[in-house]
């Protein structure tokens, strides 16, 4: 147990350095139990072989305080077999059978990165979770063979390049801050310089408030953030002009996040208790324009048991008869997600996703599993752009 504890302690060491503790003296007794109802949780997906490895997984495996070496090699493994296998090939020789890898022109750039993504699937660069499993390799007790991630830690590289360069049109990354947080970090932890450049965006990002979106926390961007902005810090990887900028940001974060306990509570895993009854929810459905002309694409009562849940609702909806709602979900580690309703897909190349808001524009900070509606309650989903 020494040795697993002393593998993840470098990434430990940046979270206290980093982001301040959530309690001064040690958790309290709730706050305990929650984090072993999620270590038990974890421990339940990593052992599913019906469930595709996720980085995410791993990381979270390796930073807890109680280890299963065996499991967790085993699962390592799986995700080093499908990692292996999405990104077996190197970078150039994705790239090469498209042509234009002897031009140097911007076009010629961005045609050879477009290539390269579509070789990886058309939702777009996989910024944070090949983030994830590169940082998962760096907790890894022992730690791999580093052969194979250099291939790796170029895909890496290059999706940070392809996630800016993608989104002028927006000003932001394609896929999100916090991947690209993500993406910056693991190239610090194995070591591996980048742009000064790469490290301003974020920096930019953050001293003018870029995280936020939807009136949604921006905590979970900024630790991140910070992660990052401490490891170029003290790897030395950036030249002593941007090390004030550094510390700088980094002590704004951690000034916000001990600002922001006084509003964070610990999640409560165990099952609320049954509620006796029904209840009736309104249910509306929007949809912008351009993609949708007329707004408001559904607005109905729905009867559901008292103490459902909103993905309850959402089951209830789809088989209460005459106005056709349809919905699907994506299973991940955090519960379903909700991808599809009435035929709409949350599309990665137009930055739109599904938002919760109770009314009249409230964002839910749960996942449709996890929130309770109330009697009388409206609920939105809305197509919304990060």
């Amino acid at each position: 147990m020494a040795a697993a504890a002393r593998c993840g302690m470098w990434l430990l060491l940046l979270l206290q350095a980093a982001v301040p503790p959530a309690w001064p003296c040690g958790a309290p007794e709730e706050a305990q139990a929650a984090v072993r109802a999620l270590s038990s949780r974890l421990l339940g997906l990593a052992g599913d072989p019906a469930r595709d490895p996720d980085p995410s997984v791993y990381l979270a495996l390796r930073l807890a305080g109680d280890h299963d070496l065996r499991g967790e090699e085993r699962y390592l493994a799986r995700l080093g077999d499908a990692f292996q296998h999405r990104y077996g090939r190197s970078l150039q020789a994705a790239v090469r059978p498209h042509g234009h890898h002897h031009q140097q022109d911007a076009a010629a750039t961005e045609n050879s990165t477009a290539a390269a993504v579509s070789c990886r699937g058309a939702e777009g660069p996989e910024t944070g979770r090949l983030a994830l499993y590169l940082l998962g390799l760096r907790a890894a007790c022992p730690p791999p063979d580093p052969g194979p991630q250099r291939s790796l830690v170029t895909w890496l590289k290059y999706y940070l390049e392809e996630d800016w360069a993608g989104s002028r049109h927006h000003g932001q990354p394609l896929t999100s801050y916090y991947q690209y947080s993500l993406g910056v970090l693991a190239l610090c932890v194995h070591r591996k310089r980048v742009r000064e450049e790469v490290i301003r965006r974020l920096l930019a990002a953050e001293h003018h408030g870029r995280f936020r979106h939807d009136g949604g926390s921006a905590t979970d961007t900024e630790a991140v953030a910070a992660l990052a902005f401490t490891c170029m810090e003290r790897e030395r990887l950036v030249g002593p002009g941007l090390v004030a900028q550094l510390r700088a940001a980094t002590r704004g974060v951690r000034r916000r996040m001990v600002e922001a306990q006084d509003t964070l509570t610990p999640a409560v895993l165990e099952p609320l208790p049954e509620v006796p009854g029904n209840m009736t929810v309104r249910l509306v459905v929007e949809c912008p324009e351009p993609r949708c002309p007329q707004g408001r694409l559904y607005d109905q009562p729905v009867p559901a048991p008292a103490g459902a849940s909103l993905l309850d609702v959402l089951k209830a909806a789809a088989a209460q008869g005459p106005h056709s709602f349809t919905f699907d979900t994506q299973d991940t580690p955090q519960g379903p997600f909700l991808s599809r309703v009435l035929g709409l897909g949350s599309r990665r190349h137009e930055r739109s996703y599904w938002q919760l808001l109770t009314a009249p524009s409230t964002s839910l900070q749960m996942g449709v599993a996890d929130y309770r509606p109330h009697d009388g309650e409206t609920l939105i989903l809305r197509l919304s752009q990060w």
